[in-house]
């Protein structure tokens, strides 16, 4: 699935700068390292939630601002106000909230897996802020094509590499390559134009709630009252690191 994923990733943004007409200049080895730690962060948490489930692999794998901000705090680059570190802990709290009881398993293997997909994603963050001289488009394009080949060679370890059989798995696929890899990357890109990267890794937290929103709007999924409480802890979390103006005066 994560080949499809990256694969039509990479065509849809090859589509979009042949339109342009932009030219494609990169250093390939600084962004097949990218690409390692984007889809080995996505692959690392699928393989940790056949240990652990996908509610704590989630949980543990969302901590990863956490990582950019202790990463940055050794390099001295930013200071961090006490606004940063309760938002932090609120989305900790509310990523708890959202998992279903039958979601939790633990199994040490596991836990190592979902923090070692954190670090990886990351990392992958920092990657992405060091290169934001780049053009966006030609960085998704090197790290969906990265990724995909990567995800291609996993594919063959793990089982002969499936091909889709029918218009739907397509669809999702298709979708799934343009909606939730392309403009990710491209915003993600772009955001770090006008805010730091540790704010802008905090804020993307707010996944987990948009797809328990997705779900209840989309798919008719019930929200029970702990996961309301869980994406109104989480909403509160983004509001007080948004509204820092301790933090926005050091940035």
């Amino acid at each position: 699935m994560l080949f499809w994923r990256f694969l039509f990733s990479g065509l849809i943004v090859a589509c979009v700068l042949v339109y342009v007409k932009q030219r494609v200049k990169f250093s390939w080895m600084k962004l097949l390292l990218a690409s390692m730690f984007y889809c080995g962060g996505t692959a690392i948490y699928f393989m940790a939630s056949r240990y652990i489930g996908s509610g704590l692999a989630m949980v543990l794998y969302f901590t990863y601002p956490m990582i950019v901000i202790f990463f940055n705090l050794i390099r001295g680059h930013v200071q961090m106000s006490k606004a940063y570190f309760l938002g932090i802990l609120l989305l900790i709290c509310g990523l708890f909230f959202l998992i279903e009881s039958d979601q939790i398993e633990f199994d040490m293997f596991g836990v190592a897996l979902a923090l070692l997909a954190a670090i990886s994603y990351a990392t992958y963050i920092i990657f992405s802020k060091g290169s934001i001289n780049l053009p966006p488009l030609t960085y998704a394009f090197a790290v969906s094509i990265g990724s995909a080949i990567i995800c291609f060679a996993l594919a063959l370890e793990e089982v002969d590499l499936l091909i889709p059989s029918s218009s739907e798995t397509w669809f999702h696929i298709i979708a799934m390559s343009a909606f939730c890899t392309v403009l990710p990357i491209l915003f993600l890109l772009e955001s770090f134009k006008s805010i730091p990267v540790e704010r802008a890794a905090i804020l993307s937290v707010l996944e987990p709630v948009f797809v328990v929103i997705a779900g209840v709007m989309l798919l008719g999924e019930e929200l029970s009252i702990f996961q309301g409480l869980g994406v109104v802890i989480i909403l509160t979390a983004a509001i007080v690191v948004s509204l820092d103006k301790k933090q926005a005066q050091q940035e």
